[in-house]
């Protein structure tokens, strides 16, 4: 089982939800399986952020935002071929800067 946590505000600006509190959810596990992969797959259950990576592609839409799996961040240009292991947890989270 892959375990995902969409971070406040990702599932409004995604289009996963009409609001934008943190979203959870899981997808079963299958060998090979890469992190765009699994967030193609992971829009087969929201029909409107399936929508947008269809109109836009999926590095347009996911291009400018950060992963965590397993608590190691991922913010290189190829890491939609990180593969992905049964039990993993993945966070997707905007960049911020503060001062």
């Amino acid at each position: 089982m892959i375990r995902f946590k969409i971070m406040s505000p990702l599932p409004d600006i995604l289009r996963m939800s009409q609001d934008s509190r943190t979203l959870k959810a899981e997808l079963p596990f299958t060998p090979g399986l890469t992190l765009y992969g699994a967030m193609e797959q992971l829009s087969s259950k929201y029909p409107s952020f399936a929508r947008r990576l269809a109109a836009e592609g999926m590095e347009a839409v996911l291009g400018g935002l950060l992963f965590s799996i397993d608590s190691t961040v991922y913010d290189r240009p190829d890491r939609g071929d990180t593969p992905l292991a049964d039990g993993c947890e993945v966070l997707v989270f905007l960049p911020y800067a503060g001062g």
